[in-house]
């Protein structure tokens, strides 16, 4: 092989595999299976997300699945691939669609085109954030052209340092961070989040439990047993429900929240909160009607139900919040102080269950380990979402 065949042919094959993957996925489409087509499309993407055939496709494809916004922004993007703007809307839109993955490789394509561009390495940047590669984040960030001036990029960057173990370039970030008055609750939880790292993670390498603890200061009660303890799909069945049940008591108890009445987000879950108040051996209110929310446990069966009462909290030392699920692929406008799982996504098929007592010796000796760093003893856990936060578009999500 020639020296001009080692340099291009990687991108010839690129740009025959996007090519044939563009093909499989019209025939699909054809059959009638738009859902499998847009999914062709999207590989055939991940080799060259500038391919007209698959950016088409894929328009057509998702069109049919109902989603005519994002099908005109891959036509868009189809008829001017080498528009900067047109790619970076469309992997803006992606990335709010959960697609980080394709959201990915099109912004990489806009980066190519503006690389000083600062939108463009600050949703790059974020894409990278959702999908858990910090080092991506970092490199992403570091050629930031206004990176000391932008708040939410210098969190990004300080963030990704951190979960990367680059404590120095963290701790160099904050104090930059900290010259922008506006991004007060930014400086607020990057610092909390430092100081958890005093903390030794509870398993190496660090899971998903380690590091929800280090960015929000809480608890996750079921790990995964692959996926660095996140679950994609997840039935919440009778016997999940139990352990989850059983698990929240235990930690709400070592947290001396056991004293607080139980209150249901919502009537979806009542029996949840019945159920837990009973474990616990405390009593059961109903949510008020109107103001601030008084001293409680407020359960949930998805994070997602706390939103409607955000406007309602007031100090973080008052509510402590338990959700049995939270998704883990897209923002939330609020990070429970305990989780039941880590999900794409949920299913709950039983609503009643026996809390059970039997106790995962890995969440005891965290929740000892760390008992003065979590909800209740310090309430510089509760802080903003740090992915969500840095959001160039304004932000996804907020925690209390």
């Amino acid at each position: 092989m020639g020296f001009w065949d080692r340099l291009f042919g990687g991108a010839r094959r690129a740009q025959v595999e996007a090519h044939e993957g563009a093909v499989r996925a019209r025939d699909t489409l054809a059959r009638g299976d738009a859902a499998g087509a847009f999914s062709i499309a999207c590989a055939a993407l991940s080799h060259n997300a500038v391919d007209p055939e698959a950016l088409a496709i894929a328009s057509d494809a998702i069109l049919v699945l109902g989603e005519s916004d994002t099908s005109e922004l891959f036509r868009r993007a189809a008829d001017a691939p080498h528009d900067v703007e047109a790619l970076l809307e469309l992997g803006s839109d992606l990335l709010s669609h959960e697609l980080a993955d394709v959201a990915v490789a099109i912004l990489n394509e806009a980066l190519l085109l503006a690389p000083f561009d600062a939108v463009v390495r600050s949703e790059l940047s974020l894409a990278y954030a959702y999908m858990g590669r910090p080092n991506e984040v970092v490199a992403t960030l570091a050629m930031h052209p206004c990176l000391a001036d932008d708040p939410g990029a210098l969190f990004s960057f300080a963030w990704a340092s951190l979960l990367s173990g680059d404590l120095e370039a963290a701790q160099s970030s904050l104090a930059q961070l900290s010259q922008h008055r506006q991004a007060e609750p930014l400086t607020q939880k990057l610092a909390a989040a430092l100081a958890r790292t005093e903390v030794p993670p509870a398993s190496a390498p660090p899971d998903a439990r380690d590091y929800y603890f280090l960015e929000y200061g809480g608890v996750v009660l079921i790990q995964a047993e692959t996926c660095g303890g996140r679950f994609g799909p997840l039935d919440v069945d009778t016997a999940t429900l139990a352990t989850m049940l059983g698990r929240a008591a235990f930690v709400l108890d070592g947290m001396g929240a056991s004293d607080r009445p139980c209150v249901a987000a919502n009537d979806a879950s009542a029996a949840l909160a019945e159920q837990l108040a009973q474990s616990l051996g405390t009593s059961v209110t109903k949510l008020p009607p109107h103001g601030r929310l008084p001293r409680m446990i407020l359960v949930a069966q998805d994070a997602e139900d706390f939103e409607p009462l955000l406007p309602r909290f007031g100090s973080p030392a008052e509510v402590v919040t338990v959700a049995l699920t939270l998704p883990w692929a897209r923002g939330v406008a609020i990070a429970p102080d305990v989780v039941g799982a880590l999900v794409r996504r949920a299913r709950y098929s039983a609503s009643t269950a026996t809390p059970s007592e039997l106790l995962d010796p890995a969440l005891s000796l965290f929740l000892s380990t760390r008992k003065t760093r979590l909800p209740t003893a310090d309430r510089e856990a509760h802080g903003v979402c740090a992915r969500c936060a840095a959001a160039p578009t304004g932000g996804r999500a907020q925690k209390k």
